[in-house]
C-alpha cells in the first residue's frame, strides 16, 4: 500500500544558556510590593503627561498641515501621533482625549481615501484636543467637551457610512 503522506521535517529544541530563574530573586520584593511601586512610577508619570499631551497635539497639528500641504506622509504622520494620544489618555487622567484621538485614528487609519470634508473634520478633532489640553479637561466631564466629543464621533461615524 503506497504511503500519500507527507515525509515529517525534524524538530528542533533550543535550550538557552541563560536561565531566567538566574536572573529573578526568590527573595526578592512580594508582588504587592511591585504593584505599588508600579503604580507610584505611573503616578509620576502622570504629572509628565500634560506636557506630553501638549507636545503630541503640536505633533498632530504640524502632521495635518502637513497634510493639507499634500506632503505624503502626513497623514501617516497625523495618525501616529493621532494614536500616541489614543493610548496614553485614559491611563493618564484623559479620557475624553482618547475619545477625541480615536475617532481621528478611524479617519486616518488609511482604509480610505481622504474625502473633500475630511480636512475640516480632522482639523476639528485637532482643535477640540487643544481645548482639552489647554483647559485640562480630566475625567469623563459632562457638558460642552462630552457634546463635542459625541459629535465628533457620530460625524466621524456618518463619514464612514457614507463612503460605504
Amino acid at each position: 500500500m503506497d504511503d500519500d503522506r507527507a515525509p515529517q521535517s525534524a524538530s528542533y529544541v533550543i535550550r538557552s544558556p541563560h536561565a531566567i530563574g538566574a536572573k529573578v530573586s526568590r527573595d526578592g520584593p512580594g508582588e504587592a510590593a511591585l504593584l505599588a511601586a508600579a503604580a507610584d512610577e505611573i503616578g509620576e508619570l502622570k504629572a509628565e503627561f500634560e506636557t506630553w499631551l501638549v507636545d503630541d497635539i503640536a505633533r498632530l497639528a504640524a502632521a495635518c498641515d502637513d497634510m493639507a500641504a499634500g506632503k505624503p506622509d502626513g497623514r501617516g504622520k497625523a495618525e501616529a501621533a493621532a494614536h500616541d494620544i489614543a493610548s496614553q489618555g485614559e491611563l493618564f487622567g484623559f479620557p475624553l482625549a482618547r475619545r477625541m484621538a480615536r475617532s481621528l485614528c478611524r479617519i486616518l487609519d488609511g482604509r480610505e481615501p481622504l474625502g473633500p470634508g475630511d480636512g475640516a473634520l480632522v482639523r476639528g478633532h485637532v482643535e477640540a484636543l487643544k481645548a482639552v489640553a489647554r483647559d485640562d479637561v480630566r475625567g469623563e466631564p459632562d457638558g460642552v467637551a462630552r457634546t463635542l466629543a459625541l459629535e465628533l464621533e457620530q460625524r466621524t461615524a456618518g463619514r464612514k457610512a457614507a463612503a460605504r
